[in-house]
């Protein structure tokens, strides 16, 4: 049985299949402007919030034919947007699924849907509400440039979904006003393989 698991190893190793397949860790930062911060007529008028250095931390696979790829990525991303004193961060897990194909040999086009989960909020000199909705999807497009182990990747990502978040006012009430949360960002990553 040794034998036989030492043999096995050495042909999946040199397999052509084995070369296809790659997983790594990925890190980077997000610029995102999820969209306004609107608050009803007793209030101020609807204002842009400003994009702030978010991050993300994650694990990708990836499986290679000849001038397609297959990529699977799991992150756990934090998105900060700001408007005058209110600062607003969102804590979440995304899934992107995204096929390449390389253009010329270093670089490669990517594009495919990222599908998240929600996990919490925190904010500054506001309260707010629950999500409305936790489980959202958006659409990624981008760049990657490979060289040797690493990848740098530079991508564009817009969301789906219509998402808010209602204000509660000093009082408890909920309605005042609310925040649009659908990402629109840009993202910038940097991957490193362990494929032997």
């Amino acid at each position: 049985m040794k034998h036989f698991l030492i043999v096995s190893y050495f042909i999946i190793s040199n397999s052509p299949l084995h070369s296809q397949i790659d997983f790594g860790f990925k890190a980077g930062v997000n610029f995102d402007s999820m969209g306004d911060l609107s608050y009803t007529e007793n209030f101020i008028n609807p204002s842009n919030l400003q994009s702030k250095t978010g991050y993300h931390i994650g694990v990708y696979s990836d499986f290679r034919i000849p001038f397609f790829n297959l990529r699977q990525e799991l992150d756990y991303s934090k998105n900060i947007s700001s408007f005058n004193e209110v600062r607003f961060e969102i804590y979440k897990f995304q899934l992107p699924i995204l096929v390449g194909y390389n253009i010329i040999k270093p670089i490669n086009l990517v594009i495919g849907p990222s599908f998240q989960y929600l996990i919490k909020k925190k904010t500054e000199n506001i309260i707010l509400d629950s999500f409305k909705e936790k489980f959202t999807t958006s659409f990624l497009f981008g760049l990657e440039l490979n060289i040797k182990r690493i990848i740098i990747s530079a991508r564009y990502e817009r969301g789906f979904t219509d998402n808010e978040v209602l204000i509660i006012d000093s009082q408890g009430n909920i309605g005042p006003g609310h925040v649009h949360i659908r990402p629109k960002q840009y993202i910038l990553s940097l991957l490193y393989s362990l494929a032997l």
